[in-house]
């Protein structure tokens, strides 16, 4: 392990031209930034930080042996055969709405490296639920419009819920007003946030069984958590917002949805925005890892120090700064501190008496993904699309036979990755796991297979490559009220003995997507610069 204190910085000339920001500070008030964590929200801090402050020091550690946290793309080699796939073992394509995440893809010059899926694509317009008795059987086609809907199995149950919910009175409850330090402790037994779960959200609005089909799906997809403990606002803020919108109609409010107003910030995006118009989901040739990739080259050329299996022991706040205690005798003492670290890792680092509320609040999830490869078409295999998700069961997880959360298939929205040898092949990707209290260690790849070719109504084949990658604690559950906890501890962090020295972000603060991780990383420079 080496940590690099005192390591010459080069003055602004030397820093290639767009990893400065055009508001770069050359304020004396931040010596020595250190990140903690080099997965994507650190890394994207470490690179903002760096624009901002070309002439401080800045230092990334992480105890891990590599970079990129659950970003893992890797390349295998199926011979001449079946030529090289590309296999990601975390998540897989972007959706390109979020500006901070352009403003990155731009920044790293990684326009020629884009792979997109047109919005005309079957990756994009098709996309199944998977059911099982007593709600239907195999998979069925989600519509992917308004005019779809009338052709769509699924017809009667959201036409229902839809002009139900638009005449159905507000029936939102207001919470019980309590002091903030008792509400975590209260909100497993009463109403105590001005918030609720996913569930609770959609039963209310639309009904229970939208609810169950399809909220806890969509969970699953995204979260791979229990839609009946995740907060709506955390998770979906656009519903909360527009059944406020409405005036109680979530239904009203997507209608009344104002034009996006034009975009007066100073992101620099290029010219993705026109690449991007036609654009369903996005990735790269080389998987998602070329993000944390090209970051990792953008640091290094920029003179950030980074410090793999470099293992924080502790942190203590200091009248100027933060001492950041390294596993063995070094220290580093720091002015500030950006953590990306998972919540309940941080909460491990603090003292005592200078603790942050909240920080343990928030379970996560255990998740296996299978990347599977077969030698025939796709088509042979699987209908056109993006993939499948599967509902909650209907008698709840406890009893599940199967705990498989979804499927991906990969070679219809990512062929391009792949380059093809003398004979097809299919890729696709399952995920098990989540809430389902089978633990994702309990059921056997053979087994999980039957039940793929089950779901798909096909014969069963076997594959020729097999890559199981078993991601614990990986995907943060805001829980109802994280909002309202986060706004806490954030305040909290900013008195004293903290004084604003430890910048707190990452998928636990501000959402488990990459496009939520790149703009928390974004903005912890921003407010740094600001002072």
């Amino acid at each position: 392990m080496s940590v690099c204190l005192r390591r010459a910085v080069p003055s602004p000339k030397h820093i290639p031209t767009k990893i400065l920001s055009r508001n770069a500070s050359s304020s004396t008030n931040h010596d020595h930034i250190v990140v903690l964590g080099a997965g994507i929200s650190g890394l994207t801090a470490a690179f903002h930080l760096r624009r901002r402050f070309p002439d401080i020091r800045i230092t990334v550690l992480d105890e891990q042996n590599r970079a990129g946290g659950w970003i893992q793309s890797d390349t295998v080699d199926l011979g001449p055969k079946y030529g090289r796939v590309l296999l990601e073992a975390g998540p897989r394509t972007l959706r390109p709405v979020s500006r901070p995440l352009l403003e990155l893809v731009h920044l790293l010059n990684l326009e020629s490296e884009l792979i997109i899926t047109p919005k005309s694509a079957p990756a994009a317009t098709k996309r199944f639920l998977c059911l099982s008795k007593p709600d239907g059987q195999g998979l069925k086609a989600l519509p992917s419009s308004p005019l779809n809907m009338f052709f769509s199995p699924f017809f009667f149950t959201l036409l229902r819920a839809v002009l139900t919910e638009r005449y159905w009175p507000p029936n939102r409850t207001q919470p019980i007003p309590v002091d903030e330090e008792k509400k975590a402790s209260l909100s497993q037994s009463m109403k105590v946030y001005d918030d609720e779960s996913v569930d609770s959200f959609l039963t209310r609005r639309f009904g229970p069984k939208v609810a169950r089909l399809f909220g806890s799906a969509l969970v699953h997809g995204i979260y791979a958590g229990d839609s009946r403990r995740l907060s709506v606002r955390a998770a979906f803020p656009s519903l909360w917002d527009a059944e406020d919108r409405g005036k109680g109609s979530v239904i009203t409010g997507i209608v009344r949805t104002p034009k996006a107003a034009k975009n007066n910030d100073e992101l620099e995006v290029g010219n993705l925005p026109t690449i991007m118009s036609n654009a369903s989901v996005f990735s790269f040739k080389n998987g998602l890892s070329t993000i944390s990739s090209s970051l990792l080259q953008a640091l290094a050329a920029s003179n950030v120090s980074l410090s793999l299996k470099s293992r924080v022991v502790n942190l203590r706040a200091l009248e100027s700064g933060v001492k950041v205690q390294l596993e063995g005798a070094e220290f580093i003492e720091a002015s500030h501190v950006v953590s990306a670290l998972p919540l309940p890792r941080l909460d491990t680092l603090l003292p005592t008496n200078q603790r942050l509320p909240h920080l343990s609040f928030n379970p996560r999830s255990n998740v296996k993904v299978i990347n599977l490869v077969f030698p025939c078409k796709p088509t042979d295999i699987h209908p056109e699309g993006f993939g499948y998700l599967i509902p909650r069961p209907a008698d709840g997880y406890d009893n599940a036979l199967s705990n498989i959360l979804g499927v991906v298939f990969d070679s219809c929205a990512l062929a391009a990755q792949d380059q093809p040898g003398q004979n097809p092949i299919t890729k696709l990707t399952l995920m098990c796991g989540g809430p389902y209290a089978t633990s994702v260690t309990e059921v056997s790849l053979d087994n999980l297979i039957d039940q793929l070719f089950s779901h798909l109504s096909r014969p069963r084949m076997e594959p020729i490559h097999v890559r199981e990658h078993d991601q614990k604690e990986c995907i943060p559950l805001p829980l109802v009220g994280h909002l309202e906890r986060m706004k806490m501890t954030k305040r909290i962090a900013s008195e004293a003995p903290w004084n604003g020295r430890l910048q707190i972000i990452g998928a636990d603060v501000d959402g488990a997507g990459i496009a939520d991780c790149v703009k928390a990383g974004r903005v912890a420079a921003f407010e740094l610069a600001r002072g």
